[in-house]
């Protein structure tokens, strides 16, 4: 017998819209103080910012029918919660890891460790990491020469005589 629902209940997911806003806000602020470097991720910032708006007037004035929560039991609510708790870890650490070591090594980690604890396929973590670097560093940086901002560490190695 299936499941059938007698009433569809409006999602409440509108703040993360909010959050994202937020999030590209501030990076869009940081941004600025790139120069050339602070294009992509402004630009980028920019159309997030967007998204995030029409999400979130788009949740509250029509509302979402999404949230089916309270269908499922408690384990698997408190399975959902944690899940969506450690998106946002997983998303804010791939922010501070661009931040820190930059697009072209942060991105093939976050694949590789993502798809291979969340799926078990390593080998093809490992493919899309070299994929997202060769795209990455010699697509976009080396061939159409789009400038990235430095991260903390391109800094330190400069001003150390490493670079």
């Amino acid at each position: 017998m299936a499941l059938v629902r007698q009433k569809a209940f409006r999602s409440k997911t509108w703040w993360i819209g909010i959050g994202v806003f937020v999030f590209a806000a501030v990076t869009y602020v940081v941004s600025r103080d790139y120069g050339r470097g602070g294009m992509m991720p402004g630009a980028t910032s920019i159309a997030i910012m967007g998204l995030a708006l029409i999400h979130t007037v788009h949740g509250l004035v029509a509302g979402v029918v999404a949230n089916d929560e309270e269908w499922h039991d408690e384990n698997a609510r408190k399975s959902y919660n944690r899940r969506r708790w450690i998106y946002v870890g997983l998303a804010l650490a791939v922010g501070f890891g661009v931040w820190l070591v930059g697009f072209h090594i942060t991105l093939p980690i976050f694949l590789v460790t993502f798809i291979g604890i969340a799926t078990g396929r390593w080998i093809v973590g490992v493919l899309l990491a070299a994929a997202i670097w060769a795209f990455t560093y010699l697509v976009l940086s080396q061939t159409l020469h789009i400038v990235f901002p430095s991260s903390v560490l391109q800094r330190w190695m400069i001003a150390n005589g490493w670079f």
